[in-house]
């Protein structure tokens, strides 16, 4: 009598429990669910590998999307860096900073904050450069000739000019330098990096005069 009974039970109980009991979850829907498939009774049968694959594509195809665009961005601002002719810097520029490390590691604006500076390149492969500080010192004489020991090593300090003629190759001006105010450099050919570059902007890192490494942005005059 108890076997039949427990039988009778065991056929009674709905469906989503005794599929439970085999491993398959069937709901109120009637969807039965095994390891491979979910079947949606009577209709159709979903394969749960064919549709893992399915969103395993779509997700590659979405990353590949991503990378490929990074990759696109990064070629542009190398070309936009490195690509540049001599012809592209033909014009007038005007000096909006100059941030330097020396070689002890100390930051410094050689020009002080708000420089003042004007770099001239002509189509003939000339060009021409001065910077200076704002607050240069008026020398107490009025004569550029009678300056004290503080007048002249702040313009020393606080300012520099130099021409030449000047060639571009590989994101790099070279400048060979046939004049200016340090010495230094006349008869040399000094090179100046391109780290960006745009029509109305661009920015150089450098060795400057005292050594260290300086970063000049420059934008164009119209």
């Amino acid at each position: 009598m108890w076997k039949r009974k427990a039988n009778s039970r065991v056929a009674a109980q709905p469906d989503h429990v005794r599929g439970a009991r085999k491993g398959a979850i069937l709901g109120a829907s009637d969807i039965a669910v095994t390891p491979t498939s979910v079947t949606l009774r009577p209709a159709r049968t979903v394969n749960l590998q064919t549709a893992f694959t399915v969103k395993r594509g779509q997700a590659m195809r979405r990353l590949t999307a991503v990378a490929l665009t990074a990759l696109a961005c990064l070629g542009l601002a190398a070309s936009n860096a490195a690509a540049q002719t001599a012809k592209d810097m033909i014009g007038t520029w005007a000096l909006k900073s100059d941030d330097t490390t020396t070689p002890d590691g100390h930051a410094v604006q050689p020009f002080g904050p708000n420089p003042r500076g004007i770099a001239i390149f002509d189509s003939n492969g000339r060009f021409a450069i001065v910077a200076s500080r704002p607050d240069l010192p008026k020398f107490a004489s009025n004569n550029r000739m009678h300056g004290t020991a503080e007048e002249n090593e702040a313009i020393v300090h606080g300012s520099i000019a130099f021409f030449g003629t000047f060639s571009v190759t590989d994101g790099v001006i070279i400048q060979h330098i046939e004049g200016g105010t340090w010495p230094a450099w006349i008869g040399t050919d000094q090179k100046r990096t391109i780290t960006s570059f745009t029509p109305a902007e661009q920015t150089w890192t450098t060795v400057p005069s005292f050594g260290g490494r300086s970063e000049l942005h420059w934008r164009r005059l119209k």
